[in-house]
């Protein structure tokens, strides 16, 4: 997968992105198009039909 990247400040960037990063990172997003989430996946991410993605805690995650 390419991604653009630019030169940012954390500043500069929101809460929402730093945690679906966080998320991506550490093993925890799977998108919805699997039936169950993966081994590690806490949050799913889903697309609705105007493009919005948005993300959802599935199931909790115990160390």
């Amino acid at each position: 997968m390419s991604r653009l990247t630019t030169k940012r400040d954390d500043a500069d960037r929101s809460e929402k992105e730093l945690f679906e990063e966080s998320l991506r990172e550490h093993g925890q997003l799977a998108n919805s198009e699997s039936e169950e989430l993966p081994p590690g996946a806490t949050h799913e991410e889903t697309t609705d039909e105007t493009g919005e993605r948005t993300v959802r805690r599935k199931r909790m995650s115990a160390f």
